[in-house]
């Protein structure tokens, strides 16, 4: 099984300062249900793998994340679109969990529950923490420059984990994708 990774925040839906801690606060990004969608047609696993410390921060519940996973199932499910599965760690930076990106524990988990082929698979971020889980875990990154994408790209050195592959958006990273698998 193939499988596309997508960070949440900055990748699906705006990047917040203050965290998405309502379903109020959820913004899609511009083009992003559609490529979801076009995931789904070429039979890709989609896998949302977000840090959600705002739960450990005491910020929201769990209960609140979940819904607000609920709701983005609701909306993909009016245009005949899904995710297949949605992994989140609550863990603060300084807790060293190893689902916490850049550590690969939710893909690894992911790998296990879904029988997935990470060499064969792609992580969409809009981090270097992204990117980096996505080589720690065998798979292809690519970054795109929504959410902190553009700002990480400048902030670049040559000693950072570098993308396979720098996309506008999830529309174009998704464009990528296919385009490769027909090749």
């Amino acid at each position: 099984m193939k499988a596309v990774f997508l960070d949440r925040d900055g990748v699906i839906n705006e990047e917040r300062e203050d965290y998405v801690k309502s379903w109020d606060e959820f913004t899609w990004i511009k083009g992003t249900k559609e490529a979801i969608k076009e995931l789904n047609l070429a039979h890709l696993l989609v896998v949302v793998v977000t840090n959600q410390s705002s739960i450990g921060r005491g910020i929201v519940s769990p209960t609140v994340v979940e819904n607000i996973h609920e709701k983005i199932q609701k909306e993909l499910e009016e245009i005949g679109a899904w995710i297949d599965a949605f992994y989140y760690c609550p863990a603060l930076p300084e807790e060293g969990s190893p689902f916490r990106k850049p550590q690969p524990g939710m893909l690894l988990q992911a790998q296990r529950d879904y029988q997935i082929e990470l060499g064969n698979s792609y992580l969409i971020g809009d981090s270097l923490s992204d990117i980096e889980t996505g080589y720690k875990a065998g798979c292809k990154t690519i970054l795109v420059l929504t959410g902190k994408g553009k700002d990480q790209l400048a902030n670049m050195t040559l000693k950072m984990v570098r993308p396979h592959i720098i996309a506008q958006d999830l529309s174009e990273a998704v464009k990528i994708i296919l385009n490769s698998q027909e090749g």
